[in-house]
């Protein structure tokens, strides 16, 4: 990298430092008046999907404030408050933590730079949205949802800014991986690197990675070496009440016309999240002048996020591409107001947060301080050193304009350009056109360092500060493959040739692997094939792990009591389906937790073993590698305290031991008995949850598991294995000119109100019977389909 381009960076990155640090008082963000224009009118169809036609772009998001604020007001007021740090307001003393540490991590600062970094144009944008919420909010005084009359609290006018704030709340939420690193580097204290390292390998157990690198990139040095320093020495426990290291991940694939019974392309996306009440997405349909897009947002953020319009379709899976740094700061021992940067002292930036809460009718107020470095915020302190972040998201975001440009995008050329605009938590794009094109491209800003970025760096050399990012040009990307499909699950998305460092914890690739293996079974699939994949549950973990497991039983079964060999024998003859009535299933999964727990409990801190030992993932992987030879340095089933020296097999024989104990004292000894729908189940949680259950919607029974395309994730050690996420929409385009064919489901309804028919309509029927609903398109399908129409009027 050349000087020059090294100057622009740093440049670039003291006016983000500025915009960042200017905003560390309340911004002043309200907008300007905005009034609507002309008359705007809203169909809603027979799921209550509001399908709203305008004559401009500030009128039709006005339209899309009012119908939005109509649905979840107090969804997208919980975002905000969460968003801005402000949850103790309504919620009382128990969330002062929670509300320090959003504002440590400058969720609302970043939103409010973003926001001054917008033009007058976008800026005029967000107003007329927010003032089409707070028309909602003036003309309902009297009939706002429970949860306001519940916590005894109107909602204030939505703010411009507060859109930005609930989209950038969500990249946190998918790109703020620096508890993966925090962690990782406890690890490496605890056990040093090369034990941690092989535990926490990065490698996939299944390697599938959609792009192969064949073009040539600029010249980057590959030091990924650590530093000489050592990592979180002396400081213990920064990591707060860390669970599971694992994520929900997504799905998405697309096929092209060659391998569609009907000749048009079809791409289907199913985001998995964590699933909430009512779910993270609304279904919303935008026509107006130059742009006709049906799809799904975040309550409170204008345009759609993912779906199509008349000639394209896209859909997102996150790409886990780093974009946090940690880094360890070492304080002037001299004067604890100020940090070594490059050999000097410097101060801290400083400021003080005001958090005030709830006690009965009265509010409280409490100071906390946050400092910053010039890196970011500090984000943990004890005795010599400091732990300071640097996030991408601090930077200001062009989404906004990204969101714009898509939906308006009529072909492969526009909604390549509207990705340059896209820089947050980075996504793998796929699309889809009527044209007939396929395209991928995992896209967002990635960081050019060197170290290892995987762990905290050392932040007082300046030898580990971020020197631009990988240029637009030089992202991976991949147009009509010979295969004639493009599937993603979270896997790393381009092979080792590539060279640039883009992360290291990826998906371990038995939901990417599945999908690919389905869609080449086939030479021609039809749209409810390509709809059927979503709803997979065969464990390809299973069917990997189980020779293995097996063996080990067939050794030790002198050994064994009766039931527990009747219990491998379930295992073996198993069609390692994740159905409801599978008792299989039970026993395979309680039986990779007791092997997680007698592997590793010996070997991990408490805190370590809750946060690594409970994601699944890491057994499955450590068991694989255990088979090859070579591949592992430490004997990781010996366990340590014990007069003999254990083997694998005997750690396996006696985990399904104590599962088979633990099933039976649970439901009996009867193995058919043990159905998975017993143990695994979906409560989709409000907010207010912990106040009032009847928010929640379940338990439910669930089908699939943690590495099923049909994603139910769960962690271990938590008693049951109730999912924690799953699909939080499931979407599927046939692009046939105009879209004639196009579903959407979501796990819930496009209502927040529990009187509402919309509330819950998709739920059972649908989301868990993995049905769905027409994406009503054309003005006939509308009319077909029309429950109500309403009209927004100007005023004087």
């Amino acid at each position: 990298m050349t000087g020059p381009h090294i100057r622009r960076f740093a440049a670039s990155f003291a006016v983000g430092l500025a915009l960042l640090f200017g905003c560390l008082a309340q911004p002043d963000v309200q907008g300007e008046e905005f009034k609507l224009s002309q008359k705007v009118l809203i169909q809603y169809d027979k799921f209550g999907v509001p399908h709203i036609t305008a004559s401009n772009d500030a009128d039709l998001y006005f339209a899309q404030g009012f119908v939005t604020a109509r649905d979840r007001l107090w969804q997208m007021d919980c975002s905000r408050r969460v968003a801005e740090g402000r949850l103790s307001e309504i919620l009382g003393e128990s969330k002062i933590q929670q509300d320090f540490e959003t504002r440590r991590i400058g969720l609302y600062r970043a939103a409010a730079a973003t926001y001054g970094s917008f033009n007058e144009e976008m800026k005029k944008l967000l107003t007329a949205f927010a003032a089409g919420v707070n028309h909602y909010i003036n003309t309902h005084k009297d009939d706002l949802p429970r949860e306001f009359k519940d916590l005894g609290y109107v909602p204030e006018p939505w703010r411009p800014v507060d859109s930005a704030a609930n989209l950038i709340l969500m990249f946190w939420r998918l790109s703020g991986f620096f508890e993966e690193e925090l962690m990782l580097g406890k690890l490496v204290d605890e056990m040093g690197a090369e034990n941690a390292l092989e535990l926490v390998s990065g490698e996939p157990a299944d390697p599938i990675t959609p792009i192969k690198w064949k073009g040539t990139a600029a010249s980057i040095p590959k030091d990924l070496g650590r530093g000489d320093f050592e990592i979180l020495s002396g400081i213990e426990d920064l990591s707060g009440d860390s669970e599971a290291a694992y994520f929900v991940g997504s799905n998405n694939w697309v096929i092209d016309g060659t391998k569609s019974e009907t000749g048009a392309p079809i791409l289907a996306n199913d985001p998995h999240l964590a699933l909430s009440n009512p779910p993270v997405w609304h279904e919303i349909h935008l026509a107006g002048p130059g742009v006709n897009v049906t799809g799904s947002t975040f309550p409170g953020v204008p345009n759609v996020i993912v779906g199509h319009n008349e000639h394209i379709a896209w859909g997102v899976t996150n790409a886990r591409y780093d974009v946090c740094d940690l880094y360890i700061e070492k304080l002037d021992a001299q004067n604890k107001d100020n940090y070594i940067y490059k050999g000097e002292s410097k101060p801290f930036e400083k400021v003080t947060e005001k958090i005030r809460y709830k006690v009965g009718d009265s509010m409280k107020e409490v100071d906390r301080e946050i400092r910053f470095t010039i890196h970011g915020p500090v984000i943990a302190e004890e005795d010599n050193k400091a732990i300071s972040m640097r996030w991408i998201g601090h930077e200001p975001s062009t989404e906004f304009k990204f969101l714009y440009l898509v939906n308006r995008a009529s072909n492969l050329e526009e909604f390549k350009n509207a990705l340059r605009y896209y820089g947050f938590a980075a996504q793998n794009f796929i699309y889809a056109d009527t044209d007939g094109n396929i395209f991928y491209q995992p896209t967002g800003k990635v960081p050019l360092r060197k170290g290892a970025p995987y762990l905290p760096l050392d932040g007082s050399s300046g030898e580990y500060e971020w020197k631009g990012y990988i240029p637009f040009e030089e992202l991976p990307s991949l147009l009509n493959p010979a295969e004639h499909f493009i599937a993603t699950a979270n896997t790393r998305p381009v092979d080792s040739a590539y060279p640039y460092y883009i992360g290291r914890h990826f998906d371990i690739g038995y939901r990417a692997r599945r999908i690919s293996d389905l869609l080449a079974a086939k030479e021609k699939l039809t749209f409810e094939d390509v709809r059927a994949i979503q709803a997979d549950v065969y464990v390809l973990a299973a069917e990997r792990l189980k020779p293995q497991l097996l063996a080990a039983i067939e050794q030790e079964k002198s050994l064994l009591p009766e039931r527990t060999i009747n219990a491998a024998k379930a295992v073996e003859e198993w069609d390692n389906q994740a159905t409801i009535e599978s008792s299989a299933c039970s026993i395979f999964n309680k039986w990779m937790e007791r092997i997680a727990f007698n592997t590793l409990k010996d070997d991990l801190g408490d805190q370590s073993f809750r946060y690594w030992a409970s994601n699944p993932d890491t057994i499955i992987l450590l068991l694989l590698r255990s088979a090859r030879e070579g591949m592992l340095k430490r004997d990781w089933f010996d366990i340590s305290g014990t007069e003999t020296k254990e083997t694998k097999q005997q750690i396996i024989a006696r985990s399904l031991q104590e599962a088979v104990d633990e099933l039976g004292l649970t439901f009996g000894y009867d193995i058919g008995e043990w159905q998975w729908k017993k143990l695994h189940t979906i409560t989709l949680r409000h907010a207010l949850s912990k106040r009032n259950r009847a928010y929640d919607n379940g338990p439910y029974p669930r089908n699939g598991s943690c590495h099923t395309v049909d994603h139910a994730a769960f962690p271990f050690f938590e008693g049951s294995f109730a999912s924690v996420g799953g699909p939080s929409l499931r979407m599927t385009v046939e692009l046939k000119p105009g879209v004639g064919h196009a579903v959407n489901v979501l796990p819930g309804g496009e209502s927040g109100d529990p009187s509402s028919a919309h509330y819950e309509d998709q739920l059972e029927n649908l989301w868990l019977a993995h049905g769905a609903h027409p994406m009503v398109f054309t003005k006939e399908q509308i009319q077909e389909n029309l429950e109500k129409t309403m009209a927004l009027e100007p005023t004087e």
